[in-house]
């Protein structure tokens, strides 16, 4: 797994693309932002939402579609396989299980800092992955 700073640069042949998965868990995080003390004037709540906003006008939006549904049954079930997770808790997962579907069905390079990524990428299925912090 690369791990690359934040800011690192692209090349002109790059696509940068957001899952829509991603946007539904942006949504649901704005929905349920906490306000801090610090923060009376909304102004992380409103930069959060502008950010929402800047994905959905200026990049690309990856959908689901039909080529991800194996890919996503069989990531599941070796990720139960591997863990021993019981049913219910393994569901928690199930946006990211979607998320590396799509990338590997795209050939594209999922970038994340979530950890359950890593361990995707061990089983094998042809996820490639960089965690840029």
């Amino acid at each position: 797994m690369e791990i690359r700073p934040l800011g690192c640069n692209f090349c002109e042949e790059d696509k940068v693309a957001v899952s829509i998965v991603t946007l539904y868990e942006l949504a649901y995080g704005l929905a349920t932002f906490e306000k801090t003390k610090k923060d009376d004037d909304n102004r992380d709540e409103k930069l959060f939402e502008s950010g929402i906003e800047f994905i959905k006008e200026y990049l690309e939006i990856s959908p689901l579609s039909v080529e991800e549904i194996d890919i996503f049954g069989k990531i599941k079930a070796k990720y139960k396989q591997e863990t021993g997770i019981n049913t219910k808790a393994l569901k928690k997962n199930d946006l990211d299980f979607l998320i590396a579907s799509t990338a590997i069905s795209q050939g594209a390079i999922l970038v994340s800092n979530d950890a359950i990524f890593g361990d995707i990428l061990d089983y094998k299925f042809g996820l490639e992955f960089e965690k840029w912090v």
